[in-house]
């Protein structure tokens, strides 16, 4: 399995005292939406079954990744992940302990940090199928105009809520 494969990579990069499993290995990626009124962010994680663990939308606006972050629910929790479990994130997150981002690549990184950055590129790939298929199971979330503003996170939250429904009984996006 792939992804079993980035997780012992990416654990004998870091050094781990114990085994991560892929479960261990959280995704998380920011999603957002765009249209000529609104901005609507979604932080989420999705664990290697491409399923929703974690959902965090409303913010309304432009605001940086990392900002979103900070007033998400999730940062103040993010200490209380046990020892072997780490979030995926990308570039636009604060590296820590609990999060592994990538190396900016200035055109200077090492061979094993390309390689490293390759390796979490990969593992990132399962939030992005999970937001691909929200979004082509519910296309509704792409035509958010018309839709109250205060009505979206209940909307997402719902989606997301189905997304992992479908995802338990084997159902195809059509």
């Amino acid at each position: 399995m792939v992804f079993q494969e980035e997780a012992d990579f990416l654990e004998q990069l870091m050094g781990a005292t114990s085994p991560l499993e892929p479960e261990s290995l959280i995704i998380v990626r920011m999603f957002i939406e765009k249209d000529f009124i609104l901005h609507t962010l979604m932080q989420a994680i999705c664990d290697s079954s491409i399923k929703f663990t974690h959902v965090y939308v409303g913010e309304a606006g432009s605001i940086h990744d990392a900002c979103l972050f900070r007033r998400s629910d999730l940062h103040p929790q993010i200490n209380n992940l046990s020892p072997n479990q780490r979030l995926i994130g990308d570039a636009a997150y604060p590296l820590s302990t609990k999060v592994m981002t990538p190396f900016k690549d200035n055109d200077h990184l090492t061979d094993t940090e390309r390689l490293y950055n390759t390796h979490h590129a990969k593992s990132r790939v399962v939030i992005e199928q999970a937001f691909g298929l929200l979004k082509g199971r519910f296309r509704r979330l792409k035509l958010m105009e018309n839709v109250k503003l205060e009505f979206i996170p209940q909307l997402v939250m719902a989606a997301c809520v189905l997304h992992n429904f479908c995802c338990s009984h084997g159902e195809e996006v059509q």
